[in-house]
């Protein structure tokens, strides 16, 4: 079984910059196309604001006469990512996703220097949100001080000091069952 979530490569990567649309793509000219025919392809890293980036790819149709482009081929969203050569020279890529936040220093880490001001603007996004979360998340963790029932004045209808206070008349302390009970 496959791991479909997109994560850190292992691998060294050697990160294509500049190719972003379909007119400044990568280019490979020679492609497999089935099993005899060869063709040329091209690779883009696509950013669409809101959605994050996507690897893009697109092959010549040697069957044509002509350079005949077929229809894009196109990944699914990621949140970051970087497009590169793997060890064997093969185009790839790899991202992080909105479910990836506490990877993402080790992300920047890896590529931060060759982000391009769309990738370097979703990773300060990211980290603000992700240092909100925590932050949220952190003080949701730490514990309320306790009330201290010892301390508080008893009601002086039924004497419980663990009641809750609900009202101070005329010096007359009433808990919130007494007060209730009254109305």
């Amino acid at each position: 079984m496959s791991d479909l979530t997109t994560s850190i490569t292992p691998s060294p990567l050697t990160v294509l910059l500049g190719h972003t649309t379909m007119e400044t793509a990568y280019l490979v000219d020679d492609y497999p196309y089935g099993f005899r025919l060869r063709c040329k392809i091209r690779y883009w890293l696509e950013y669409k604001r809101g959605q994050g980036f996507r690897l893009c790819s697109q092959t010549t149709n040697p069957k044509r006469a002509g350079e005949v482009w077929n229809t894009p081929k196109k990944s699914t969203y990621s949140m970051l990512a970087v497009m590169g050569l793997n060890d064997e020279n093969h185009v790839t890529w790899t991202g992080c996703s909105g479910y990836d936040c506490d990877k993402l220093p080790a992300f920047e880490k890896l590529f931060g220097s060759t982000f391009d001001t769309n990738q370097r603007g979703v990773y300060d996004a990211a980290m603000s949100v992700y240092a909100r979360v925590q932050a949220r998340r952190l003080a949701q963790a730490t514990p309320a001080p306790a009330n201290d029932t010892a301390q508080a004045d008893p009601c002086d209808t039924c004497g419980n000091s663990a009641a809750e206070i609900a009202r101070t008349i005329d010096g007359q302390t009433v808990c919130v069952p007494c007060d209730a009970e009254a109305q």
